[in-house]
């Protein structure tokens, strides 16, 4: 007990610390919702750049009280600014006219075309009142040039812009105005999207449990196989509506009908579930981390833009990146039967670069919540429903937090109980799975369909296992290339060759059917040719491309010099393993300025690499599971092929790599990679197992302590680590199978 106390006060300790001392709070500390909003369009325009001295001011009406802050939409002319600063002025009426706010900006600290943004006390009084913002530059070096974004539109209330007190005549400034929240609101925010995402995940889990009772299964495979089964029946049925174009009625008839036939089956089948065993660590595993991604996207009211860094292309929800609202938009696209082709997406993003399952959820749950999603075509991105994305958010949640379902799944097939409890133990506290959980992408969702694909493999069920990895396709095609080690591992464990052609076979065809469904539907809804997704990890890479045009893709890869495709392969293999610094890297790539460029640093270790998405210390503890694994053959197919085959296909098959994406193939393999930390961690004595898994916990508090700096957030994580701590303890001291001489660890594997 003493062993697990101490931990918890250590983990505890540093929680408080990191709080109170990791740095200045970012903006997701204070919860604002926002009093004028006003989106960027195709009509708007920058003022002449203001010289030194000469002031910008636009005036507004308030409409709440407690205004906080306020950010604009500032232009440089595409030079950074390398020295001097801009006053920010808020003036109130009065007599005189008084300052209430003055806020000094670093001119070096503004971007061309991005977002400049700064936080005051809440102004009281600020509701109805005539407000003027004053801009002023200071000591900019002579050929340096500020300027501001207009929206031709008249957009606020007794609002006009000016130039050292002279009308502009062109428009009015591109800014948000936010306040400060009230506790109630983001609590009330807080509570809609939780109780609806545990809503949807009951409701896909019963759909899966309905239909699984009509068949022999054993109570492990019930439980943890039951979402992986909803989500593709719901998924089927909203894509039979989007096919037909009667998204709703099907959607409604079907759902209700579906609903029904599982109250139906699962009475008629109780009695099955009274010696059901409930796995309470998966459960509260996923309950966790709905809990946590609801306390860190709560926000009330109005969804703000605050997110500043791709300029007027961004998205409209704190810490969500502009590839966020492709499952909104998509769905928007469908609902409101719009040309897809006709839409102007995000520059760095386009429908084509996703498959759709989860836009389908999302249509089909729109009808229970009598929501359409809506879209209105005059610029790249528009205001969206607030309680539309809302319920996107919350069907993510409830998706994503299935990936430790199929974590625990894998480790039941393959691990005694005390790896399989450690498994979850260390998954919930890796900083992947929290910081992707609470996204609306659905790459948890894919790397959860992918865990019972394996898990059907290591059953020896081919067939099945390929309509999963099919489906985890439909989710995210980052899985077409973790379906290449599925592939190889369907061979290797052949009994002889003629066995291994049979298991393939059975494989390829069930994946091929339904990958092959996937392109046919988005070939048929979205107007995208079936080669643009299987060429998407490829075509990501291209920088300078505006379409998902195979033939364009093949082109520049033919034609670009066997050196540099040499040099770009061996950058990727670095982004696979080093920081996301890598990224900044300049294109032609050359295997010296790679190395050149690499810096090293925590925070940004933590987040953009293979041993950062794991954890640093579960990155070792995965190496060394594979080692002590090393005796059992399957187990060491298991790690070649789910591991090392996707690894590979990744540093092959991507493009010109520019972005994220060695993080982004991480989030379908790290579960995976789970399952051999957790090999490594049985092998260690009860007080060193609860030693690493307390580190590792204090290794996710430093990662996730910038972009999290949350009075609520931070008590979550010092919880999901405390218990990971007692989870830990408790499967240590159970002692089955505990192997603490360090010799090599054998896990079972059914035959």
């Amino acid at each position: 007990m003493k062993p697990v106390i101490i931990a918890i006060l250590v983990v505890t300790a540093v929680s408080v610390v990191l709080y109170f001392r990791g740095g200045a709070p970012s903006p997701s500390a204070v919860h604002m919702t926002t009093d004028l909003l006003i989106s960027t369009g195709h009509d708007d325009v920058p003022t002449e750049p203001i010289a030194n001295l000469h002031t910008f001011s636009q005036t507004f009406v308030g409409r709440t009280d407690g205004l906080s802050s306020i950010e604009f939409l500032a232009a440089t002319w595409g030079a950074l600014i390398p020295s001097g600063s801009i006053t920010a002025v808020v003036m109130m009426p009065g007599s005189p006219q008084r300052a209430v706010v003055v806020h000094e900006i670093d001119a070096r600290s503004i971007l061309d075309n991005h977002y400049v943004g700064f936080d005051f006390p809440p102004i009281r009084g600020s509701a109805g009142a005539p407000l003027q913002l004053l801009l002023t530059p200071h000591d900019l070096p002579a050929g340096s040039r500020f300027s501001v974004w207009l929206t031709r539109r008249h957009v606020y209330r007794q609002g006009a812009s000016f130039v050292d007190g002279l009308p502009t005549g062109a428009g009015e400034l591109v800014m948000t105005v936010s306040r400060k929240a009230f506790a109630s609101e983001v609590v009330k925010s807080f509570c809609i999207v939780w109780f609806v995402s545990i809503s949807i995940a009951v409701y896909l889990f019963a759909i899966g449990l309905a239909i699984l009772t009509m068949f022999n299964s054993d109570s492990v495979t019930l439980l943890y196989i039951s979402p992986a089964i909803g989500v593709a029946v719901i998924g089927a049925l909203s894509g039979v509506g989007v096919i037909t174009g009667h998204v709703r009625s099907v959607n409604l008839v079907g759902g209700a009908v579906l609903l029904l036939l599982a109250i139906a089956s699962l009475a008629r089948n109780r009695h099955r579930f009274k010696g059901l065993q409930v796995p309470a660590a998966s459960i509260f595993c996923c309950l966790a981390l709905i809990t946590i991604s609801c306390a860190i996207t709560s926000q009330p009211g109005e969804i703000p833009l605050a997110d500043p860094r791709d300029g007027p292309w961004r998205s409209f929800v704190p810490m969500y990146p502009a590839d966020g609202l492709i499952p909104y938009e998509s769905a928007s696209i469908i609902a409101n039967k719009l040309a897809a082709r006709d839409f102007m997406f995000e520059p760095k993003w386009q429908i084509s670069d996703r498959t759709h399952l989860l836009t389908l959820l999302y249509l089909h749950f729109c009808q229970w919540f009598r929501i359409v999603p809506t879209h209105v075509p005059v610029g790249p991105w528009e205001i969206v429903d607030a309680y539309g994305f809302w319920l996107l958010r919350s069907l993510a949640f409830a998706a994503n937090s299935f990936v430790v379902l199929g974590i625990a799944l894998v480790g039941s097939a393959i691990l005694n109980r005390t790896a399989s409890r450690m498994a979850l133990a260390v998954a919930v506290i890796a900083p992947f799975l929290i910081l992707n959980a609470c996204y609306t992408w659905p790459k948890m969702l894919c790397a959860y369909l992918v865990m019972v694909g394996i898990y059907l493999l290591v059953q020896r069920k081919f067939a099945l296992a390929g309509a999963l990895f099919g489906l985890a396709y439909w989710a995210h095609p980052f899985a077409n290339l973790i379906s290449l080690g599925a592939l190889w591992f369907a061979w290797a464990i052949g009994a002889d060759r003629r066995a291994s052609f049979r298991n393939a076979v059975r494989f390829t065809v069930a994946l091929g059917l339904v990958v092959g469904a996937g392109g046919l539907f988005n070939g048929t809804v979205f107007g995208v040719k079936g080669e643009s997704l299987y060429l998407y990890p490829l075509d990501s890479g291209f920088p300078y491309h505006t379409t998902n045009d195979p033939e364009v893709v093949l082109r520049d890869f033919r034609a670009t010099p066997l050196w540099d495709l040499f040099a770009i392969r061996l950058h990727n293999l670095a982004v696979f393993l080093f920081p996301s610094e890598m990224q900044n890297v300049s294109l032609p790539l050359h295997p010296g300025e790679i190395w050149d460029r690499m810096k090293w640093n925590w925070f940004r270790i933590c987040l953009g690499s293979l041993w950062g998405t794991v954890g640093l210390i579960t990155f070792v503890l995965t190496v060394w599971g594979i080692v002590l694994s090393r005796a059992k053959r399957e187990m060491l197919v298991l790690a070649v092929a789910f591991i090392a085959v996707p690894a590979l296909a990744y540093i092959l098959w991507m493009g010109y790599l520019s972005d994220f994406n060695g993080y982004t193939v991480c989030q379908v393999i790290v579960p995976a990679a789970m399952i051999f930390a957790a090999v490594a961690l049985e092998s260690f004595s009860r007080v060193t197992a609860i030693a690493v898994v307390t580190a590792v916990s204090v290794e996710m508090l430093f990662a996730l302590s910038i972009p999290y700096h949350d009075a609520a957030v931070a008590a979550g994580l010092t919880a999901l680590c405390a218990a990971a701590v007692v989870v830990t303890a408790s499967a240590a001291r159970s002692g089955n199978g505990l192997v603490t001489s360090g010799a090599a660890h054998t896990p079972k594997f059914p035959r």
